[in-house]
């Protein structure tokens, strides 16, 4: 058998599935950025068999890689580690209390205002901060690239928790609500994988998903995202999911927890069969 060199996103390679067929066939793992010296296309997050076939990790950036004229397909390993029922989450609230239920909404990734554009959150808090009083809470987690403008009126209501270890990190998004995108750039639909969506499936939060979203990974759907209407700010969405009884907010958590070993299977059975 011809060796196999997979061009790989780092987060992969601690995905459960590749210990097992290490056990099996030798591989070959370069990192993204190795990638990327090597692969004109590397920006689309794709690796490489020894066949030339590439394969996208949604279906939108396989779209992407096929309108360059390239075959490809597409598979999503999830690092399922963080998964966990709702009777053995832990939630700490902003004064150390313990909480019984996920609080708040988390941004989540590289804080950098060129990735997420932050500040379509701002004008609509201040609006309801000087209007109702009650404004739901965001946590914007992650490593600082960028500083963040955030108007000071608004310093109780958005804090930053930044380059928190593993386990803080996804505590953080576990115990909110759920994942706002806030995309800065239409890419993430187009030709580039959201890492939101991921720590979605990662952690069992629903992420707030427009039709743009909802399309591009098609396999999500309003049974394990919260949709934003046509007619919603984000903050419009955020008010009414808070509102939501939690059963709507759990049984979401439990269809991500089915997605994501879904596709552990599909994954496993795609490498498995790339590799015999």
């Amino acid at each position: 058998m011809s060796q196999v060199t997979l061009y790989v996103p780092k987060w992969v390679v601690s995905a459960k599935i590749f210990p097992k067929l290490l056990d099996v066939h030798e591989l070959n793992v370069l990192s993204y950025e190795d990638a990327n010296q090597t692969v004109a296309h590397a920006d689309l997050l794709f690796f490489v068999t020894a066949e030339g076939h590439l394969v996208g990790l949604s279906p939108h950036v396989v779209h992407a890689i096929e309108s360059h004229g390239f075959p490809a397909s597409w598979w999503l390993g999830i690092n399922t580690v963080h998964l966990r029922s709702n009777g053995s989450l832990v939630c700490t609230g902003l004064r150390n209390e313990t909480l019984k239920q996920p609080w708040g909404f988390a941004v989540q990734g590289t804080i950098d205002k060129a990735r997420r554009h932050y500040d379509v959150l701002y004008d609509p808090l201040l609006s309801l901060l000087n209007t109702s009083g009650s404004v739901p809470f965001v946590k914007i987690v992650g490593q600082l690239h960028t500083p963040l403008d955030i108007p000071p009126p608004l310093k109780d209501v958005i804090r930053l928790y930044i380059n928190l270890p593993f386990d803080q990190y996804f505590n953080l998004i576990e115990c909110s609500q759920a994942l706002l995108p806030v995309f800065g750039s239409s890419s993430y639909v187009k030709n580039k994988f959201s890492s939101t969506v991921l720590a979605s499936l990662i952690s069992a939060v629903p992420v707030l998903a427009d039709d743009a979203l909802l399309s591009a990974y098609s396999f999500l759907s309003e049974a394990t995202a919260f949709k934003q209407m046509s007619n919603e700010t984000v903050v419009d969405a955020m008010q009414r999911i808070s509102k939501l009884p939690w059963i709507d907010h759990q049984i979401r958590r439990d269809n991500l927890v089915d997605l994501a070993e879904r596709l552990n299977v599909a994954a496993g059975s795609f490498l498995v069969n790339l590799l015999t």
